[in-house]
């Protein structure tokens, strides 16, 4: 006996059951299909979105797309990574919005679709927000995921943005070298300051040698600092000065009461100076040291009438023991000007000991080294020499040379005393 409504074979009896398993059949075999990533597209292009996501809803892909993670879906939420999404991508996405919300312009071409014009409001606002973005400046704030070991990566120097004090003291330039992959150990096995060898023989006079054999640079000629070297650096710190986060290095020195008078009185100079020098490659180079001789005899400029060593704060305050003869003054450098500072270009260093050898080896290059100051008091002519301290890490060295002098300035931006004020009003 044969059931009701079937046949030998199993299938329904009835026509219209036959028509509808077919209809199912081909409906599975588009959702398969929809299941691969160019059947989808073939898919949206035909029927639609709405239609297309229907069927996959049918063929269960959509639901695995609409899956959330919480604590009990077996998925570690926490070892996901954290994505920033920048303001760039809803620049970029302007279009995008203003048809989510309606607001996207365009000419019904008569099947329903909307063909936006160039001129179109919207396409003009898009257009603007992608300029802007691409004008802007590359963000140098971006958050990258640490080496789960906590080591930086080999030879990396690590550039801390932070308080540029710090580079007056002897952690930051550890840092830096722990970070680049150097050894701390002193080099030859010597632990002497100021540039003094194994055997204690300091390089106090020019030609000497010091530690490692080496003798004291060459230093520079007046002519160099006003025909090519100031004018440089007047030109990358005035590049520096619109960084919005470069920071300003604070330099001390405490010093007579009468040293301090002449340098508050040169203060009037320093601007005409600084444009005299800006302006000396448009001047003639075969008069040019005795033109600034004869502005110089004028009046007009100067070099600033600073001597010897400057260092931080609590160096300038250890030097401060006679209150009533002294002032301390306060030199804060132009924004970003530290960076330049500590360079081969400006920077000459004594010895191959302690934090002054750091520097060296963390900042100089293959084609850029730091030429070597005097040992005695680390200083060379037309260079800011380094050298070591016994009771800080280092100090800067200005010497007696205005070539020095000269370069010094143009890093400095503002004079402040801070101790002994109340000595100037007695001189």
């Amino acid at each position: 006996m044969r059931t009701q409504g079937t046949n030998r074979t199993g299938r329904s009896g009835s026509k219209q059951d036959q028509a509808d398993a077919a209809r199912e059949a081909r409906a599975g075999e588009r959702d398969a299909a929809a299941a691969t990533p160019q059947g989808l597209l073939a898919l949206q292009a035909t029927v639609g979105n709405a239609v297309a996501v229907q069927m996959l809803r049918r063929a269960g892909l959509q639901d695995r797309e609409e899956h959330r993670h919480d604590a009990g879906c077996g998925h570690e939420e926490a070892q996901r990574p954290t994505v920033q999404r920048s303001a760039v991508h809803d620049d970029l996405r302007t279009p995008g919005i203003q048809q989510r919300r309606g607001q996207a312009a365009g000419t019904d071409k008569g099947s329903g679709l909307k063909v936006s014009d160039p001129s179109d409001r919207s396409e003009r606002a898009g257009e603007a927000n992608a300029r802007r973005v691409m004008a802007a400046p590359a963000r140098t704030d971006v958050q990258r995921a640490p080496d789960p070991s906590g080591r930086p990566a080999p030879g990396a120097v690590v550039q801390r943005v932070g308080d540029p004090q710090e580079m007056l003291h002897e952690t930051y330039w550890k840092e830096q070298m722990i970070a680049s992959g150097r050894s701390l150990a002193e080099p030859g096995g010597s632990k002497a300051q100021g540039g003094k060898g194994p055997k204690g023989k300091g390089s106090g006079s020019k030609g000497a040698k010091g530690a490692k054999g080496a003798k004291e640079s060459s230093g520079r000629l007046l002519k160099d600092i006003l025909q090519k070297i100031g004018p440089e650096l007047l030109a990358e710190l005035a590049q520096r000065s619109e960084e919005a986060e470069a920071g300003q290095l604070k330099i001390y020195r405490t010093m007579d009461t009468a040293e301090a008078v002449e340098i508050l009185a040169w203060q009037g100079k320093a601007a005409p100076t600084e444009s005299w020098i800006a302006e000396a490659p448009n001047r003639d180079p075969g008069t040019l040291t005795t033109d600034y001789h004869a502005a110089r005899t004028a009046g007009e400029i100067g070099p600033m009438p600073v001597s010897n060593h400057l260092g931080d704060e609590g160096q300038a305050t250890g030097y401060f023991k006679r209150p009533t003869e002294q002032v301390m003054i306060e030199f804060t450098l132009k924004k970003g000007a530290h960076e330049l500072l500590f360079s081969p270009k400006y920077m000459a260093i004594a010895g191959d000991s302690g934090t002054p050898d750091h520097i060296r080896q963390t900042r100089e290059t293959e084609s850029e080294k730091f030429p070597r100051a005097s040992g005695g008091e680390g200083k060379l002519a037309g260079y800011i020499g380094v050298k070591s301290e016994a009771k800080e890490p280092f100090s800067l060295s200005l010497g007696n040379s205005d070539i020095t002098r000269l370069l010094f300035q143009l890093f400095v931006v503002d004079i402040r005393v801070t101790k002994g004020e109340e000595n100037l009003s007695n001189s």
